[in-house]
């Protein structure tokens, strides 16, 4: 009799036991995979279901898009408010993100202030533009963050496959080159990615490079043009 409670005893430890490993477990793999301030995909989950949704759009010839956002003048809000006002701020942007996407749509953020959006099963370009309409339109309610009215808004750069990439890393970075063609353009905007872009941020890279230089060498000399009228 001892030893029958004895061993129902060590088997419910062992139960328990494995009960809380099989916990663990999953909020690591959970961790592992998302985001976790506001539950959202993470980078490694965006990438893994990118890669995926080229490999059937090739395979079935199909259409996809991604959607890089970034928030405007984030900074701002951190340097001002506080990283627990820009945290809880974030986890509003997620949520109102969220309300715009399809079961089939993969919604995440990249770190910071910066999300992305996987658009499977695309028809036309317009499809891509009423999406991203929703997720810029959605942000122009005010977002009320411990008493403070903060107005965020978005820019979004677009990059739509195949024709502006044939794997996640260049899909991922034409879509970014996209979004800072917003920014250049006042912030607030939606851009789609051309090929030209790319062109042109690499002879700026080149201008700023060398401007690095000549700085450092002490190569740069002012001279006075006379202006005759």
């Amino acid at each position: 009799e001892e030893l029958k409670k004895f061993t129902e005893r060590l088997e419910e430890k062992v139960e328990a036991r494995t009960q809380a490993l099989t916990e663990l477990t999953q909020q690591l793999e959970h961790q592992a995979y998302h985001d976790t301030l506001t539950g959202l995909a993470n980078r490694t989950t965006f990438d893994n279901h990118l890669q995926l949704a080229i490999d059937q759009s090739q395979r079935y010839d199909g259409r996809l898009a991604v959607l890089f956002l970034d928030l405007d003048r984030f900074k701002v809000v951190n340097d001002t408010l506080g990283h627990a006002v820009g945290d809880e701020l974030l986890v509003t942007v997620a949520e109102r993100f969220s309300s715009c996407m399809r079961s089939s749509d993969t919604l995440a953020r990249l770190g910071g202030d910066e999300f992305a959006v996987l658009l499977v099963n695309i028809g036309t370009v317009n499809e891509v533009m009423d999406v991203a309409n929703k997720l810029r339109n959605i942000m122009s309610e005010p977002i009320d963050v411990e008493g403070y009215g903060i107005h965020p808004s978005v820019s979004i750069g677009i990059a739509m496959y195949p024709g502006d990439g044939h794997n996640a890393e260049s899909m991922l970075k034409n879509a970014d080159t996209a979004m800072y063609r917003s920014k250049d353009n006042g912030r607030n905007q939606i851009t789609f990615f051309s090929a030209d872009m790319n062109s042109q941020a690499a002879r700026r890279l080149t201008l700023e490079n060398k401007l690095r230089a000549a700085i450092r060498d002490d190569l740069l000399e002012v001279h006075y043009q006379p202006r005759c009228e």
